[in-house]
C-alpha cells in the first residue's frame, strides 16, 4: 500500500545474556518444559538469579514484561517472547509461538533511558529516510515496560527521522525483520517504522 521507495526497519535492542537454555517441550506458543524441567521452575530461578526478582503466580504478569524470554536464532539475532501466563502446571504462555529445543535465553528489558533501539532503526532506514513521514508500529508489552518513557522514544525516533508527520499504532506483536531482505517474522518488544515520501 506504500509507494516503492518506502523503507521499513524493526528494532528491539534487547541485550543477549550469555547463559542459554533448551526448550525441551513446547506446544504452540506454551513452554512446557525448559532443560527438561517445568519452564517456570527455570524461568523464576534465573529471573531471581540475574535479576534479584522472586516471581510468583499473584506477580507473574506484573513483571514478566520486563524479563522476556528470547529465541536465539542462527544469524546471533533474538525473537523477542513475552510471557503472559503463567499455567497451573508450570507451564508459560507467550506471545508467539516457541519451537520445540529453541535456543532460549532470559532477557531484561532495555534501559528506559537509553537510544540504542532509535540508533538502530536510524541505522537500518538510512540518510533518505531523513525529512520523510513516519509510520510507526510499538509494542504494547515494550510500552508496559518502558512506562512513561516511552513518550521520549517516539520523539526521538522523530527527532532523529527529521519527520514532518508521524503516526502509526500500539500492537500486540509486530511483523518484519531486522535483517533489509530476511523473512518477515513475529516478534513483540519492537519498533517497526517506515517511511516514505509524501501524505
Amino acid at each position: 500500500m506504500l509507494p516503492a521507495a518506502s523503507r521499513t526497519a524493526l528494532a528491539h535492542c534487547y541485550p543477549v545474556p550469555e547463559h542459554v537454555l533448551s526448550a525441551t517441550a513446547t506446544q504452540g506458543n506454551r513452554i512446557v518444559s525448559i532443560d527438561w524441567r517445568p519452564a517456570f521452575e527455570v524461568y523464576s530461578a534465573l529471573v531471581r538469579k540475574h535479576y534479584g526478582v522472586e516471581l510468583t503466580k499473584e506477580n507473574f504478569y506484573t513483571y514478566a514484561v520486563h524479563f522476556p524470554i528470547g529465541l536465539l536464532r542462527a544469524n546471533g539475532d533474538v525473537l523477542v517472547r513475552i510471557p503472559v501466563l503463567l499455567n497451573e502446571d508450570g507451564s508459560l504462555t507467550l506471545k508467539g509461538e516457541v519451537p520445540e529445543h529453541a535456543v532460549l535465553v532470559v532477557l531484561r528489558g532495555p534501559d528506559a533511558l537509553g537510544t540504542a533501539c532509535v540508533d538502530a532503526l536510524d541505522a537500518a532506514l538510512g540518510p533518505h529516510a531523513k525529512g520523510k513521514n513516519a509510520c510507526l508500529f510499538y509494542c504494547a508489552g515494550r510500552r508496559m515496560h518502558m512506562g512513561e518513557a516511552v513518550h521520549g522514544e517516539l520523539a526521538a525516533v522523530q527527532a532523529r527521522l527529521h519527520a514532518p508527520v508521524m503516526g502509526g499504532a500500539l500492537s500486540l506483536g509486530e511483523v518484519g525483520n531486522p535483517d533489509v531482505w530476511g523473512y518477515p517474522m513475529f516478534h513483540n518488544a519492537a519498533l517497526v517504522c517506515t517511511t516514505w515520501h509524501g501524505r
